[in-house]
C-alpha cells in the first residue's frame, strides 16, 4: 500500500486513518529493523578487519571473536570470547610486573569507536534513504 489520495466517506474516515497509521508504523518498524541489522553486520566486519590489521597473530583469535547478537531493542556487536580484553585494548592500561608493580603502560589501540561511529552513520543514511523511497 502506497500512501496517496483516496476518497472515503465521513463514516469510513476514522477506519482509513487507523489503517494508514498501522501501515506507516509497520513500515517504519521494518525499515528500522533492517537498517539496524545491516549496520550491525557492517560494524562487525569493520571492527574485525581493524582488529586483524592492528593485532598480528597466527590465529587472529581476538579478531575472529567479533559477532552480532540480537537483543530486545535491536542488535549488539561484541567480542564473545574476549569481552574483557576489548576495553583494555581500546583504552590502554597499566602493565604490572611479576612483583605487582606498575611501571609500564600499554598504549591504546582504538579500533572499536571508529567502527561504531561509521556504523551509526550507515544506519542513519540507510533509514533516511528508505524512508524517502518507501513512504
Amino acid at each position: 500500500m502506497k500512501l496517496g489520495t483516496k476518497k472515503v466517506t465521513v463514516e469510513d474516515f476514522a477506519e482509513e486513518v487507523q489503517l494508514t497509521f498501522d501501515f506507516v508504523g509497520d513500515t517504519i518498524k521494518g525499515i528500522l529493523k533492517d537498517a539496524s541489522l545491516n549496520a550491525a553486520e557492517s560494524t562487525c566486519r569493520d571492527v574485525t578487519n581493524r582488529s586483524m590489521s592492528i593485532f598480528h597473530s597466527k590465529t587472529h583469535a581476538y579478531a575472529r571473536g567479533w559477532t552480532v547478537s540480537a537483543t530486545n531493542n535491536g542488535y549488539v556487536v561484541h567480542n564473545k570470547p574476549h569481552y574483557r580484553l576489548t576495553h583494555l585494548l581500546e583504552n590502554g592500561h597499566n602493565v604490572k610486573n611479576q612483583y605487582g608493580e606498575t611501571g609500564k603502560e600499554a598504549k591504546p589501540h582504538p579500533h572499536i569507536k571508529s567502527a561504531e561511529i561509521e556504523g551509526v552513520q550507515k544506519f542513519i543514511d540507510e533509514v533516511n534513504q528508505k524512508l524517502e523511497t518507501e513512504l
